[in-house]
């Protein structure tokens, strides 16, 4: 199952402008430090943040661990496209900030520099005293490394985790042919029907169900939550199943991307393949339904005879699926001319989109490559050595002094 040689643990990724960008609006609600006038208050605020936050993580899943490795951005390679289908702004009257996350504006109140200069100090600490990695590469988002890494670890027999809130990512979760696992472990935040209560969601596909339920059972175990006394201690998954996951939600990681490509994804800046801006809801967008009509007309695919991303390549598909959504949404034919602006607005959101060894540039891959090759995965990080965020702040020098250290007491405490 996996790596035999660690037992199936997970080699975690965590993404780390994500947890950065998080920690930073919450270590104080409501005003995020500044780094604009104290600076030593604001980074020991900071690093209190982080460093409770992963100590908690850690001590969720460190059982099932053997490995933890940041990614972090540099500056992507897909801010530099600009999109070629740019005149449907006019004509179907999207935003003029509709390239990739142009949209995204940060607060002008903080300085973002020195703030992640203060989370890159944070996680060279981690290096120097734990030995966990953390890795970037230029032109690379945290999303391509992810993917990258999970590509490695699962290439030499490793199974993968990530943590993220990023629900892009649900597109690479799944099983390799050599049985390593890549899974997300997710954290959802609560909603009205569970009473605004965050859950520790672990994303998976059939097949990633199928393989640790298979370990379940190899274990003495009927289900994935099923563990008797005796073969608990035989399976890797038992703790993170019934101590660190809350809900393990299905997804079809290929339906998603479509679904991605078709309707688009306003917070990155991909709009959808096609809009109608005649109608009397302005701006009318496909939606998942009518999708899953189209496609379940056109090629009898279903809940049950899931899509096979192998489409996204598949010219004639592309060719008929673009038609048939256009007249879904206009109620009329395309011209030749709206016809072709859909399916190259169908290939460039595919390119923004979809992770994977076509769209990513050669030269961004070769970068990624070179950074994960920097890592030992035979030197284990001592995770062990962390059981709270006490250890992590005494280890850098930052001993609790004063009011922005209080929880300090309550961490030490537990």
């Amino acid at each position: 199952m996996g790596d035999k040689s660690n037992g199936g643990k997970f080699t975690l990724a965590v993404d780390g402008h994500w947890w950065w960008m998080v920690k930073m609006a919450t270590c104080r609600p409501g005003k995020p430090p500044s780094f604009m006038e104290d600076r030593a208050r604001d980074e020991g605020m900071l690093w209190e943040k982080l460093s409770m936050d992963f100590a908690r993580e850690l001590r969720d899943l460190r059982p099932c661990l053997d490995n933890v490795i940041f990614v972090t951005d540099c500056r992507s390679w897909r801010k530099k496209h600009v999109y070629k289908t740019a005149p449907w702004k006019e004509r179907a009257g999207e935003s003029a900030g509709m390239d990739y996350k142009a949209a995204r504006v940060r607060d002008n109140t903080i300085d973002w520099a020195a703030a992640f200069s203060s989370f890159m100090k944070w996680l060279g600490h981690l290096k120097q005293h734990y030995g966990i990695s953390h890795i970037s590469a230029e032109g690379a988002e945290g999303d391509d490394l992810i993917w990258s890494l999970g590509r490695h670890c699962n290439g030499i027999n490793k199974n993968f985790m990530f943590l993220s809130a990023d629900k892009d990512l649900i597109q690479l979760i799944g099983v390799h042919p050599n049985k390593s696992m890549r899974a997300y472990f997710y954290r959802k935040r609560g909603c009205k029907a569970n009473n605004f209560t965050p859950q520790r969601a672990l994303y998976a596909d059939g097949h990633l169900e199928n393989a640790l339920l298979s370990a379940s059972r190899a274990a003495g175990g009927e289900s994935i939550f099923d563990f008797s006394m005796s073969g608990q201690a035989n399976n890797p998954f038992a703790h993170l199943l019934d101590n660190a996951v809350d809900v393990i939600l299905r997804e079809r990681p290929d339906s998603f991307i479509f679904e991605r490509i078709t309707v688009g994804d306003a917070g990155d800046g991909i709009p959808p393949v096609i809009l109608n801006d005649s109608s009397p809801k302005r701006n009318k967008k496909p939606t998942v339904k009518m999708m899953s009509a189209i496609l379940k007309k056109e090629y009898n695919i279903t809940k049950e005879r899931p899509i096979n991303r192998s489409l996204l390549y598949d010219d004639g598909f592309i060719n008929n699926y673009t038609y048939k959504l256009f007249c879904a949404l206009w109620k009329k034919e395309p011209t030749a001319e709206e016809h072709d602006f859909a399916i190259a607005r169908f290939k460039e959101n595919r390119m923004l989109g979809v992770l994977n060894e076509k769209e990513i540039p050669i030269k961004v891959q070769d970068n990624m490559r070179d950074a994960i090759n920097g890592i030992d995965f035979n030197a284990a990080p001592r995770l062990s050595a962390i059981n709270s965020a006490m250890d992590i702040m005494r280890s850098a020098g930052k001993i609790p002094n004063g009011n922005f250290f209080k929880s300090f007491e309550k961490e030490i405490n537990k």
